[in-house]
């Protein structure tokens, strides 16, 4: 039998390995309709004239899967940093209050699933694009960007989900030392 937070994290990562999906799969069948029009598509498949055609197809499809884990990652962390229900602070609080926007807010139990599942997908997309690189089977122009932004995101990305999940432990600690008093976290990143 499966655990709570494991079905949660299943639950979590269907949404954003679709976005992975469609994004790999808009961004080659865009690229090879408009920019290598040479290439053949047919219900099988995709036949290329090259290897160098499949490389740049391949490089250019692996940033738009990079762009979406990116996004995905960035919007998940900034939720996290600052919609996190349990260190908001009192200003924004009140701003979302004023605008009738309250249900921004995320609970731990929303925005930690969310952030575990887009930081495992940004490190697949970091080790794939790394295996493709030593393979060679992507173009060497711009590779090691590729790697580079790659495996920036993700350790970024890492960072900021063990700093929210420091700052989560450490409220939850001072309410135990001292329940009866009410602690405002003021400081931002």
């Amino acid at each position: 039998m499966l655990s709570d937070i494991l079905k949660k994290l299943i639950r979590e990562s269907f949404l954003p390995a679709a976005f992975l999906l469609a994004a790999k799969i808009i961004s080659v069948t865009l690229l090879t309709r408009l920019y290598f029009p040479d290439i053949s598509v047919s219900g099988v498949g995709i036949t290329f004239k090259s290897a160098g055609d499949f490389s740049e197809v391949n490089l250019l499809s692996n940033f738009a899967v990079l762009a979406v884990v990116f996004s995905g990652l960035a919007i998940t962390m900034l939720r996290a940093h600052f919609l996190h229900n349990s260190h908001v602070t009192p200003y924004l609080s009140q701003t979302l209050s004023e605008h009738r926007v309250e249900n921004w807010l995320v609970t731990s139990w929303e925005i930690f699933p969310q952030s575990a599942v887009w930081l495992i997908l940004s490190w697949l997309t970091f080790f794939f694009i790394f295996l493709q690189t030593r393979l060679e089977i992507t173009a060497p122009t711009l590779t090691l960007f590729s790697v580079l932004l790659s495996f920036f995101t993700a350790v970024f990305g890492t960072w900021l989900f063990i700093f929210d999940l420091e700052r989560e432990l450490n409220i939850g600690q001072l309410k135990k030392e001292k329940p009866e008093q009410v602690y405002i976290e003021t400081e931002t990143l």
